[in-house]
C-alpha cells in the first residue's frame, strides 16, 4: 500500500501505522453499479490497534461510506486512511466515533480528487478521553469540489482535537468547510482549519467556518483558522466564533413551558442541526440523534 500511495510528508503517527501495520482493507470501487453503494466500517478493537485503510474510486464511480470508530474500555487506535477519487467519481464520507470515556484515538485521513470529483464529508466526534483527528483533501484536479461538516461534544475531562487543511492545486476548484464545537466542564476542544491556494489555482472558491458554544466557565475550545493564497483571481474567506447560549432565547423557551434542561438541550441540537441534519438515511440520523441526546444528557452542567 505505501508503495502505490506513498505518504507524502508522512507524518510521526502514519509512520508508526506503517511499521506496526496490524490490520487493513483494500477497496476498489468502479463505476459499473446503477446504485451508489453503501458500505458500513466499524473499527472495534482492543488493545493497541494499528489499522489502514486505502480506498480507491475509479473515474465515475460513486460510493456512500460510513466509517464508525467504537471499542471497549480502554481501547487505544491509530489509523490511517488514503481516499483516491477518480476523474468525475462521487463520494460520501460519514464518519462517526463514539468511544467509551477512557478510549484514545489519533486518525490520519488523506483524500485526493481528481477533475470534476465530488466529496461530502461529514465528522462527528461524541466520545473518547482524548482524540485526534487530521484530515487533509487534496483538490487535485480542475473542478473538484469538497464540502467538510463537523461537530464535536466534550465534557468531563476530555480533549478532542481536530486539524483539517484543504489543498487547492488546480484551477476552479471549489471547498466548503464548517466546524461546530460544544464544551462543558472541564472538556476542551481544539479546531485548527486551514485552507492553501497553490500558485495557478486560479479562479478557486473556498469557504471556512468555525462556530463554538460553551457551556461553562471551565470549558474551553481553542479555534484557529487558517488561509494561505499564492495566487490572484480567488474567491475566500474564513471565520471563527465562540460564545455562550443566549439568555433571551433561553427565557423565551422557559416562557413557552420548557424547563431549564429542556431549553438548554433545545437550543444545543438547534445549533448542531446543520450538521446532524446531513446524516442520512433516516434510520441512522434517529440512532445518531438519540446518541446525541445520551451524550448531551450526560455531559456536566447540561443535565442534572
Amino acid at each position: 500500500l505505501a508503495s502505490k500511495h506513498p505518504d507524502t510528508g508522512i507524518s510521526a503517527l502514519a509512520a508508526l501505522n506503517l511499521a506496526l501495520l496490524g490490520d487493513g482493507l483494500y477497496l476498489r470501487c468502479n463505476p459499473a453499479s446503477t446504485e451508489t453503494p453503501h458500505l458500513h466500517l466499524r473499527l472495534n478493537g482492543s488493545g493497541m490497534v494499528q489499522t489502514r485503510l486505502l480506498i480507491e474510486l475509479e473515474p465515475g464511480s460513486r460510493l456512500n461510506l460510513l466509517l464508525e470508530h467504537q471499542g471497549p474500555p480502554g481501547a487505544l487506535a491509530n489509523v490511517v486512511t488514503q481516499i483516491c477519487g477518480g476523474t468525475g467519481s462521487q463520494l460520501e464520507l460519514l464518519r462517526i466515533q463514539d468511544l467509551p470515556a477512557d478510549g484514545v484515538l489519533t486518525e490520519t485521513t488523506h483524500i485526493e480528487l481528481g477533475q470534476d470529483a465530488t466529496l461530502s464529508a461529514t465528522s462527528l466526534d461524541f466520545g473518547g478521553q482524548l482524540v485526534r483527528q487530521d484530515l487533509s483533501v487534496a483538490l487535485a484536479g480542475p473542478g473538484a469540489t469538497a464540502a467538510i461538516h463537523g461537530a464535536f461534544l466534550v465534557g468531563g475531562h476530555q480533549h478532542v482535537d481536530n486539524h483539517t487543511t484543504v489543498d487547492h492545486r488546480a484551477p476552479d476548484t471549489s471547498s466548503r468547510e464548517i466546524f461546530h464545537g460544544l464544551a462543558t466542564g472541564h472538556g476542551r476542544g481544539v479546531f485548527n482549519g486551514r485552507i492553501v491556494v497553490q500558485p495557478g489555482a486560479v479562479r478557486t472558491v473556498s469557504a471556512l467556518n468555525s462556530r463554538n458554544l460553551l457551556l461553562a466557565n471551565t470549558a474551553e475550545i481553542d479555534t484557529k483558522p487558517e488561509l494561505e493564497i499564492f495566487t490572484d483571481d480567488v474567491r475566500c474567506s474564513h471565520g471563527a466564533t465562540t460564545g455562550q447560549l443566549d439568555a433571551n432565547a433561553l427565557f423565551y423557551l422557559r416562557s413557552r413551558g420548557l424547563g431549564p434542561d429542556e431549553a438548554r438541550q433545545a437550543l444545543i441540537t438547534a445549533f448542531l442541526h446543520a450538521t446532524l441534519a446531513l446524516v442520512v438515511p433516516e434510520n441512522l440520523g434517529s440512532r445518531v440523534a438519540a446518541l446525541l441526546q445520551e451524550r448531551l444528557t450526560a455531559l456536566d452542567g447540561v443535565a442534572d
